[in-house]
């Protein structure tokens, strides 16, 4: 199979429909049609996949002796995970993805190599407005709830790109000292305004899907659409999966670890 295939059969997704594919499908078909440079890509890409499942392990290691035990907290992460759409085993995986630390630590991690490693100037583009716009999100979240700078530090760590430089010097400022610096802010703005949070996710993530669109570009047979439809594919996922047991199920897990292991959002 070849890209041209793969991309005449990628479905179109639109914000608020269901999903016509599922994550798990979309990925073994791109690594049955992708090769070389494009399979690397989109395999750079998916293994936030990976990402993720360290998050779950941790969280399930929570509930054991082995949370309190460096050493049997870092076997429990190798040892437990469950096998991805990816199919990586441990001995597959860079180091730093094992590593037992902080969720928004791993994300991080995860876009700055995609940052650095991409081979695309457009998925580039697209990664850096992801980081800038969830740094930005914590920030503003985080005075609208009057943390401490020193509980906002601890959020923040990890942190790698220069607005999350400026957003750390200027915490007590308004709008970060950034303000000025996107286009989107405003659009930002007015999503965190919405009085009902879900309708604030969901204006958020029409501001998520337009960036999609720059990323996909115009040229239709390319590894970026493949990857747009990834991305825009995980969004669809995580509001589909929203209800008030679900909030309820992750209110709960948040209470239950430390303040260094919460994050805006979730992983599901």
């Amino acid at each position: 199979m070849s890209l041209v295939y793969l991309v005449t059969r990628l479905p179109k997704l639109t914000l608020g429909g269901p999903a016509p594919i599922t994550r798990a499908a979309l990925i073994s078909e791109a690594r049955a049609s992708l090769e070389n440079h494009d399979l690397n890509e989109f395999e750079r890409v998916a293994m936030l996949e990976e990402v993720e499942e360290t998050v779950r392990t941790l969280h399930r290691a929570a509930e054991t002796e082995a949370a309190n035990k460096p050493a049997q907290l870092a076997a429990f992460v190798r040892t437990q995970r469950t096998r991805t759409a990816l199919d990586r085993g441990p001995r597959d995986l860079p180091e730093w993805l094992l590593d037992p630390v902080g969720q928004h630590v791993l994300m991080r991690r995860y876009w700055q190599r995609l940052v650095q490693e991409t081979q695309s100037e457009r998925l580039r583009t697209y990664a850096q407005f992801h980081v800038n716009l969830e740094e930005a999100l914590t920030g503003l979240r985080c005075q609208r709830e009057n943390l401490s700078h020193t509980d906002f530090l601890e959020q923040m760590s990890g942190h790698f790109d220069s607005s999350a430089r400026v957003i750390v010097d200027n915490y007590a400022q308004q709008q970060l000292g950034i303000g000025l610096r996107f286009a989107w802010w405003p659009r930002m703005l007015a999503a965190l305004d919405q009085p009902d949070r879900v309708a604030a996710e969901q204006a958020l993530d029409r501001l998520r899907f337009s960036a999609l669109d720059d990323l996909e570009g115009i040229s239709t047979f390319s590894v970026e659409s493949v990857v747009a439809t990834y991305f825009r594919l995980r969004i669809i996922e995580r509001q589909s999966s929203w209800s008030s047991e679900r909030g309820l199920e992750v209110l709960e897990r948040v209470l239950r670890i430390p303040a260094l292991e919460r994050t805006i959002g979730d992983v599901t």
